[in-house]
């Protein structure tokens, strides 16, 4: 389980209301927060065999922005911005869980929210859904005992191969991607 930081790495912190702060963390050293989530990363050869059908369909489609292979994860927890105070007890944390090794397939292919207007096209998984879902269970309970709330109960196990730049009928990807 590796614990990775969102592209962003430092977040304005927010007051007792939710609200932004108004000045930059970078540069008056208030607290930071840091984006993360917890992710597993497909093996090679699986990372092999998916970028030798992916790479031919990079420049298909002008609004698909195409996840790069050294990008693509199985997300086990998104926690959002966590104040980095807490990043030493979370990573504790997380190297405490553990479970019994279990195979996954990635087979077939979904959208999220629907296909007709879809903004993210990925690579479902079948074989494996449950072990990996209790797993992410595991994850999000070992982070709330450190006090990092996790946002994604409803998790649905799946590798992100695109993101479109605007909302899109994707049903045509749907089928090329299965």
């Amino acid at each position: 389980i590796q614990l990775i930081v969102a592209p962003a790495c430092c977040h304005p912190t927010r007051d007792g209301f939710g609200h932004r702060s108004s000045t930059d963390p970078c540069q008056t050293g208030a607290p930071m927060t840091l984006r993360l989530f917890a992710a597993v990363f497909p093996p090679a050869d699986v990372l092999d065999t998916l970028d030798l059908f992916v790479e031919p369909r990079r420049v298909a489609d002008d609004n698909l922005r195409w996840v790069r292979r050294d990008n693509w994860h199985l997300t086990l927890a998104f926690f959002g911005d966590v104040h980095d105070d807490h990043l030493e007890p979370l990573q504790h944390a997380l190297d405490e869980v553990t479970g019994t090794p279990f195979t996954l397939t990635l087979d077939g292919a979904g959208t999220f929210p629907n296909p007709s207007q879809a903004r993210v096209l990925y690579r479902a998984t079948t074989t494996g859904s449950d072990a990996l879902s209790a797993l992410s269970r595991r994850v999000r309970t070992a982070a709330e005992r450190v006090g990092v709330p996790s946002d994604n109960a409803k998790n649905r196990p799946h590798l992100t191969l695109a993101r479109a730049r605007r909302p899109a009928p994707l049903t045509r990807w749907l089928g090329i991607v299965d």
